[in-house]
């Protein structure tokens, strides 16, 4: 919940559903499209075409009651309200689990009814393709990371968080060596003295949260968080604002990595929440 300067809530529940179901109606939407194409699509291959007119009147209240099942089942398993752009194995469990769950709940529903509404080779066959489809949906841009990783062959304009020490030797690292392929184009840093001045020839411009408005202004491609000692809570506010932008946030190790060594841009990693 969001607070205001006195420390008391700005933003009620009722403001906080909106935020929710605005965040993820598209996603939801996605979701429930899934379900119509995985489930239809073995009905279909079932009878070759010729699917029965029983099947196809019970087709109709199934393809509900299999699309609230899987849209709990990824509510419940934390499927809606992530920052997809930075999942993990931990997020892929969490796809898979929620398709078994709700695979699982479906099957053995219209298995125990002994009522065969629609065969259980269509609900086996397309829960498993429920599962891949949200998947693909979640994790489409790790799944064509390889054909973007190509395409930065040219340099990537990018904006550093940071004009601390780490942040100065990245910049004059990233200026000695251009084969790197990072342009620093600017400098965040939430120090109101550092505001306008310059980091090695590249500008400050300011606190962190102008983050979103710069980015298609300046033509950024991706975003370098430079503070080897920052808090979980900056990274994530950070990240945050990185998802709004549409643009990706990389990182330096953390302090306790990169004591006794020298920083330089080749320490810059992808960040994992």
């Amino acid at each position: 919940m969001l607070h205001g300067h006195d420390g008391t809530a700005s933003v009620g529940w009722p403001s906080r559903i909106v935020v929710l179901v605005r965040r993820d109606v598209a996603l939801v939407t996605l979701d429930v499209g899934v379900v119509l194409v995985a489930y239809l699509a073995p009905l279909v291959l079932r009878f070759n075409g010729s699917v029965p007119r029983a099947y196809w009147q019970n087709f109709r209240w199934f393809v509900v009651v299999a699309a609230t099942v899987h849209l709990l089942s990824n509510y419940l398993f934390g499927l809606y309200g992530q920052m997809w752009r930075y999942a993990s194995d931990r997020e892929a469990r969490q796809v898979v689990l929620s398709g078994v769950f709700a695979g699982a709940v479906l099957f053995f529903t219209a298995w125990l009814t002994g009522r065969r509404f629609v065969p259980l080779s269509v609900v086996a066959l397309g829960s498993a393709m429920c599962l891949m489809g949200f998947g693909a949906i979640r994790f489409q841009s790790r799944l064509f990371g390889f054909r973007r990783r190509s395409a930065e062959i040219q340099p990537s304009r990018v904006l550093l968080v940071g004009a601390g020490d780490a942040g100065s030797l990245v910049v004059r690292d990233l200026r000695r060596n251009p084969s790197v392929g990072l342009i620093p184009v600017g400098v965040f840093d939430d120090d109101p003295r550092k505001a306008g001045k310059s980091l090695h020839g590249v500008p400050v411009l300011g606190a962190h949260s102008a983050i979103p408005g710069l980015v298609p202004r300046l033509h950024i491609d991706q975003v370098l968080l430079t503070i080897p000692s920052a808090t979980s809570e900056l990274v994530r506010d950070v990240a945050a604002l990185c998802e709004r932008a549409n643009v990706p946030l990389r990182v330096l190790p953390s302090i306790r990595e990169v004591v006794g060594g020298r920083i330089t841009a080749r320490d810059i990693r992808d960040l994992r929440i």
